[in-house]
């Protein structure tokens, strides 16, 4: 626990994360995800799992990686990383209810764990449309 990261990933100015997973899986999942701009979320060695905001407590796990090296730049992908594969059939498919209150995008899972609840897993890969209701 000590060593996983959650990223969350949601709407802010004009980037609109869910519509470029629909779009695109992998502009968030190896791009957003991964893009530093003068903080770095990730150390070296770190286990990363990306959150993407659905609604307001709603959260899509859309992919888990190993963080394999810190690149030294801004304003670009800034870690190699390597997706945990043995996870892969739940990525798009499982949602988490997370009250979020914090201002902080990356966050420790080891602080958050007890809060997090599997809401459902879903038997396809999300498409969007309806958003399944908290339980």
């Amino acid at each position: 626990m000590d060593n996983v990261k959650i990223r969350f990933s949601q709407a802010s100015g004009d980037f609109a994360p869910l519509d470029e997973y629909l779009n695109d899986p992998e502009q968030i999942n190896s791009r957003a995800f991964l893009w530093t701009r003068t903080q770095h979320f990730f150390k070296e060695g770190q286990t990363a799992v990306a959150f993407l905001k659905l609604t307001v407590d709603m959260w899509l796990i859309t992919t888990i990686k190993h963080i394999d090296k810190v690149l030294d730049v801004i304003d670009d992908v800034g870690y190699e990383a390597t997706e945990l594969t043995k996870y892969s059939k739940y990525y798009g498919r499982v949602i988490i209810k997370y009250h979020k209150t914090m201002q902080a995008q990356g966050v420790y899972y080891k602080n958050v764990y007890k809060d997090l609840v599997v809401n459902q897993i879903l038997p396809a890969i999300f498409e969007g449309g309806c958003v399944p209701r908290i339980r």
